[in-house]
Protein backbone atom coordinates (compact mmCIF):
# COMPACT_ATOMS: atom_id res chain seq x y z
CA UNK A 1 0.00 0.00 0.00
CA UNK A 2 2.68 2.44 0.77
CA UNK A 3 5.56 1.37 -1.70
CA UNK A 4 7.77 0.66 1.28
CA UNK A 5 9.85 -2.24 2.05
CA UNK A 6 10.07 -3.72 5.87
CA UNK A 7 10.87 -6.56 7.37
CA UNK A 8 9.64 -8.23 10.36
CA UNK A 9 11.27 -8.09 13.52
CA UNK A 10 11.14 -11.70 14.32
CA UNK A 11 14.33 -12.05 11.66
CA UNK A 12 16.33 -9.89 14.26
CA UNK A 13 15.27 -11.03 17.59
CA UNK A 14 12.52 -8.07 17.72
CA UNK A 15 9.16 -10.26 17.40
CA UNK A 16 7.06 -6.62 18.16
CA UNK A 17 9.46 -4.74 15.76
CA UNK A 18 9.70 -4.06 12.07
CA UNK A 19 12.80 -3.26 10.48
CA UNK A 20 13.21 -0.02 7.42
CA UNK A 21 15.53 0.17 5.17
CA UNK A 22 16.91 3.82 4.83
CA UNK A 23 19.70 4.01 2.52
CA UNK A 24 17.59 7.28 0.67
CA UNK A 25 17.39 10.93 0.01
CA UNK A 26 15.73 12.68 2.62
CA UNK A 27 13.14 13.89 0.19
CA UNK A 28 12.20 10.13 -0.25
CA UNK A 29 12.37 9.10 3.50
CA UNK A 30 10.34 11.92 3.98
CA UNK A 31 7.82 10.53 1.09
CA UNK A 32 7.59 7.29 2.28
CA UNK A 33 7.14 7.91 5.68
CA UNK A 34 3.99 10.27 4.75
CA UNK A 35 3.18 6.61 2.79
CA UNK A 36 3.92 4.74 5.80
CA UNK A 37 1.62 6.63 7.96
CA UNK A 38 -1.37 6.74 5.85
CA UNK A 39 -1.00 3.37 5.46
CA UNK A 40 -0.98 2.69 9.29
CA UNK A 41 -3.94 4.55 9.91
CA UNK A 42 -6.39 3.72 8.11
Amino acid sequence: IAHIGVVPGEAFGKADYLRLAYAQSNANLEAGMRRFAAAVTE
